[in-house]
């Protein structure tokens, strides 16, 4: 299960009746945009970390499931299947010092991420 905070696009969400407007559930202040990722298909996440010519990414696939979560979780939820061991992810995730932050895009970007890092010369961990 990934989630944004709160704030994610509106378009994200199958059904309009499940938005949510409240306050910060982290601060209590301001406003907040509640509601689960209800869009199913493939996903790309990818998480880029590093400073100064010493970048590295983290690229993996997966199928996006939709999420029923808005009520036990606060923000906006979405349920990821990997077609490979998680166990082996989050490894690979401790091992190579990535963060909590990933960006998730629906469609197949493996393949264009993985180039990109070929040309900046960045450091890549592709899950397969």
């Amino acid at each position: 299960m990934f989630s944004h905070c709160g704030a994610g696009a509106l378009s994200l969400t199958k059904n309009k009746k499940d938005i949510v407007i409240h306050d910060d559930y982290e601060t209590g202040k301001g406003v907040a945009v509640y509601f689960p990722e209800n869009i199913p298909g493939e996903v790309t996440m990818g998480g880029l970390i590093g400073s100064s010519g010493e970048y590295r990414m983290f690229i993996a696939n997966g199928k996006a499931v939709g999420s029923n979560l808005i009520k036990a979780y606060e923000g906006n939820p979405l349920e990821v299947e990997f077609p490979f061991n998680v166990r082996d992810m989050f490894r690979q995730i401790a091992y190579n010092g990535f963060n909590h932050h990933w960006n998730i895009a629906y469609g197949n970007l493996k393949e264009e991420l993985s180039e990109l890092c070929q040309l900046l010369k960045i450091n890549s961990v592709i899950m397969e």
